[in-house]
């Protein structure tokens, strides 16, 4: 994120390639629609592994799609997980980039 916002007005190609690009629109995916309805990808929409509050983020950030794997027949929902951020800016030597 810091470096695309710090590139947004640089309309270089390279730019575009590769800080603007995600995993997804690299090989031609640029909505999650796209990908489920592409031959070739086999989408994610169901997770398994976390609680609703990670699968929430996950929605909010990028897939917009998932769904709790709770919600299929015969499926144990996993826990509640929490969600911990580490905000390492007051230790100078973790801070750098």
């Amino acid at each position: 994120m810091f470096l695309r916002s710090r590139t947004k007005n640089d309309h270089g190609r390279e730019v575009g390639r590769w800080v603007r690009s995600t995993c997804f629109s690299r090989v031609g995916i640029a909505t999650p629609q796209r990908a489920i309805d592409h031959p070739g990808c086999t989408a994610l929409l169901h997770q398994f592994r976390f609680g609703p509050e990670l699968c929430r983020l996950a929605n909010d950030v990028i897939y917009h799609v998932l769904r709790d794997a709770g919600e299929l027949p015969e499926v144990r929902a996993s826990a509640s997980t929490e969600i911990v951020l580490v905000d390492v800016s007051t230790v100078p030597d973790l801070a750098q980039r």
